[in-house]
């Protein structure tokens, strides 16, 4: 639902391209085009739920050595609108990232990895009395990085995975434009998120004439480990005293699924996919369409 759920989305995003066809290399392009939707529910009861669409692509390539060890880089773009369910607030940001990635034979599974930078450009709305409105820009950036490691079992049929993302978000504080009464002063925000997941890929070749089908099904729990609520300052501009505003604090427990159909003919592997993710109060799910080549 936020700057730092979209980063992590996308990390995890570039760890996953290399869980592809075996013959993949030594240089591959690759990209993604993606879009989804998400809600969370208010844990107050007079608080309004929060709806939220985003769309974007990412792209990418990444040279394997004859080691079997890779290093890519890859960049994005995505833009994302949040809005209140009663109509009292909405946000839109823009989101630039890019990424080194790796990747390389472990203990016998695989083990994947990236670094990553996000800028958000970001502009948000409340509608005020009299047909007036405050307008706030509270930019910002996310760093962080993530590890996946796989292991085929089964000929390649089931393969438990595990991954941790680590990423800190820093939020601009902003001063809202609008009738001075109304206008509020929103301070700095500093937030910081470690997930780490559990899970497991079932998938199975099959050949079909000159193609290859590989369909997927992932399943996971994912858990964040940081304990810090992530609260927001504000005050009116026009001065007064400050409060702290709950900022969609982190769901402890979640669920994820993943399906994908992934076809290869020759040098170029293309795919369909769809992934979920389920709380007790918060739900998002993202459709995307792959494409890959090597050299």
């Amino acid at each position: 639902m936020t700057m730092l759920d979209n980063a992590n989305d996308l990390s995890e995003m570039v760890m996953d391209h290399h869980a592809t066809f075996d013959a993949c290399g030594p240089v591959t392009v690759w990209g993604r085009g993606f879009g989804g939707v998400g809600a969370l529910d208010s844990q107050r009861g007079n608080g309004a739920n929060v709806n939220t669409r985003w769309v974007g692509f990412i792209a990418g390539v990444d040279y394997r050595f004859e080691t079997g060890v890779s290093l890519g880089v890859a960049d994005s773009y995505a833009a994302t609108s949040l809005a209140t369910s009663d109509g009292w607030g909405k946000s839109q940001f823009d989101s630039t990232t890019f990424a080194v990635t790796g990747s390389g034979p472990v203990a016998g599974g695989r083990v994947d990895v990236d670094v990553f930078y996000t800028a958000n450009a970001a502009s948000s709305y409340r509608p005020l009395p009299d047909n007036n409105a405050a307008i706030g820009h509270p930019d910002g950036y996310v760093l962080g990085g993530g590890a996946q490691f796989t292991l085929p079992l089964m000929g390649g049929d089931v393969t438990p995975l595990a991954a941790i993302n680590v990423a800190q978000m820093e939020r601009s504080g902003t001063m809202e434009t609008g009738p001075a009464r109304f206008a509020l002063q929103i301070d700095r925000g500093v937030y910081s998120s470690v997930l780490a997941k559990l899970g497991a890929r079932f998938s199975h070749k099959v050949d079909v004439s000159d193609v290859a089908l590989l369909p997927e099904l992932d399943i996971g729990v994912q858990e964040e480990l940081t304990a810090l609520e992530r609260n927001t300052t504000i005050a009116l501009a026009s001065g007064g005293t400050s409060y702290f505003a709950p900022h969609a604090s982190p769901v402890a427990t979640a669920f994820t699924s993943s399906v994908a159909l992934k076809a290869q003919v020759d040098d170029v592997v293309l795919s369909v996919r769809g992934d979920g993710v389920v709380t007790n109060r918060y739900r998002r799910a993202t459709v995307g369409l792959d494409a890959s080549i090597r050299f």
